[in-house]
């Protein structure tokens, strides 16, 4: 099957990635909440992605870089909290660090392919 392009702003690239692996683990665990704080995340990390894994994750996870996004998804504390503690019992972030294997750029990964093992 040949790819399918979908032109998509930077923002809701994510948003889509993060859907289409909805089947599967650890993202089938997502809450719409989830999903939603998991994409601004990842995209603030692909913005500050040249700066260093350390300063990239101190940049993303800050107070400033938080309540934008907290501002941006119009959430409470408590609930943007909420989806930060679902996240790391997910494995997708470790404390105040997003684990490197869910770091997604859209210019390295834009293509998303399944192989099905058929048993």
């Amino acid at each position: 099957m040949k790819p399918i392009p979908v032109t998509v702003s930077p923002k809701k690239y994510y948003a889509l990635v993060l859907e289409t692996l909805k089947p599967i683990y650890p993202f089938s665990g997502l809450t719409g909440n989830d999903t939603k704080v998991l994409a601004l995340i990842l995209f603030y990390t692909n913005h500050h992605l040249d700066k260093g894994y350390e300063d990239m994750n101190r940049l993303v996870f800050d107070y400033d870089s938080r309540l934008v996004m907290r501002e941006e998804l119009n959430m409470k504390l408590a609930g943007y909290n909420n989806c930060i503690t679902s996240l790391r019992k997910l494995g997708i972030l470790e404390g105040k660090k997003i684990k490197p294997q869910f770091i997604l750029s859209p210019d390295k990964d834009n293509v998303i392919s399944y192989q099905f093992n058929i048993i």
